[in-house]
């Protein structure tokens, strides 16, 4: 891509008067007006510039260890990446789960979080998991909670608090995150977490898909989930964490743009009430986003799910 073109999409995606979100959205529903090859330039080059404007932890601040195995399976292992702060205590410590449909996508997708989390003094465990739809409902489910227990188990090495362990997750990663927190009782069982409790003490969900019969007939959920809702209707909701909300789930935070025509803002919107008239702690924070830009774009519900995470993990103000 020619200079002069990355950097004015870079220096449009940062102005503060034409909001980077505006630009994905816009170019995303329109793109017989934009060209499918701007498209994947402009996502590029706004990719590229808020990575560039956000800073690495402050030098001395920690380390990250990478490729950690949380569990062995199937001769496959998963893996995660771990940010540590440097500290003389357990701290609390934050599961991150990506997103991708449930069938792509990585770690990397939620490093820069990650990043933010141990500059705000968690440990950020960054997992991967199986993906469909070579592995189907409730393999991606299982690996999360196999993630949560191998925190809480290996918490003196990790320097975790094993009271005090989240799940945060954007879009499929954020469904996963609820799934796992609605249905711990769904943890792997036999030698990987024999003894071990799964429960969490706090979620994150950025776009998170609630309630799956609510799509219809799509591929991706098919292709998740095995079939379509008039052949698997038990499956759908199985895997939809409205309908196993009840006051045991752990205090949540959701943000959402009303924007977002891929995961209508209503499945964040229905599973607040849901949590609300359950007595859960939730909070909702919606913002003018869509799908894509609000997972690049969202800095400001970022920084309102860490507070909120503050005073449940910490006990702050």
């Amino acid at each position: 891509m020619p200079p002069f073109l990355s950097g004015t999409l870079a220096a449009l995606c940062l102005s503060p008067s034409v909001t980077g979100p505006a630009i994905l959205d816009r170019m995303w529903i329109y793109p017989l007006r934009l060209g499918l090859g701007l498209l994947v330039v402009g996502v590029a080059a706004c990719a590229a510039a808020r990575a560039q404007q956000a800073p690495p932890p402050v030098r001395g601040s920690g380390k990250v260890v990478r490729d950690l195995p949380y569990v062995h399976l199937d001769d496959h292992e998963r893996v995660a990446d771990v940010y540590r702060p440097h500290s003389d205590v357990p701290l609390p410590a934050i599961v991150f789960v990506h997103g991708g449909s449930w069938a792509r996508g990585d770690r990397r997708r939620m490093e820069r979080i990650a990043r933010q989390a141990q500059g705000r003094g968690y440990v950020a465990v960054n997992i991967e998991y199986r993906l469909a739809p070579e592995h189907r409902h409730p393999a991606q489910l299982e690996d999360v909670l196999d993630a949560v227990c191998w925190v809480r188990s290996n918490a003196a090495d990790l320097g975790v608090d094993p009271e005090r362990i989240a799940l945060w997750g954007y879009s499929a990663g954020a469904h996963l995150s609820m799934l796992a927190a609605t249905r711990p009782e769904r943890g792997a069982a036999g030698e990987r977490c024999a003894g071990i409790r799964v429960e969490v003490q706090a979620c994150v969900g950025g776009s998170t898909p609630t309630d799956l019969r609510s799509f219809g007939d799509v591929r991706t959920l098919r292709n998740f989930l095995g079939g379509s809702p008039e052949e698997i209707a038990e499956v759908y909701e199985d895997a939809s964490p409205i309908l196993a909300v009840d006051e045991e789930h752990p205090p949540t935070f959701l943000y959402h743009g009303t924007a977002d025509w891929i995961v209508d803002i209503e499945h964040s919107r229905r599973f607040r009430d849901a949590l609300a008239a359950a007595g859960v702690p939730v909070q909702l924070v919606e913002t003018n986003n869509g799908h894509f830009s609000g997972a690049l774009f969202a800095d400001e519900s970022i920084g309102q799910a860490f507070d909120f995470l503050d005073r449940y993990l910490r006990g702050s103000n």
